[in-house]
């Protein structure tokens, strides 16, 4: 991408790249899930019985999704 789209029309083509990562960056996905899980812990409104599903079904994900927002 750099090159087809910054380097294309300009004059700074023999400039050094440097990249940086974090030597966990394996491991970003999971702890990104595992705090989003963790802060749904702490909402009340996050939780549903089999019983309220059973009877409002998808209904019911997509107000609760729209009340976490």
């Amino acid at each position: 991408m750099y090159r087809t789209r910054i380097l294309k029309n300009s004059s700074a083509r023999g400039a050094e790249i440097t990249v940086l990562d974090s030597p966990n960056r394996r491991y970003n996905v999971f702890i990104g899930a595992a705090f989003i899980a963790q802060q749904s812990l702490k909402l009340d409104s996050s939780w549903m019985t089999k019983a309220k599903y059973e009877e409002e079904g998808d209904r019911l994900i997509e107000r609760m999704a729209y009340n976490m927002k």
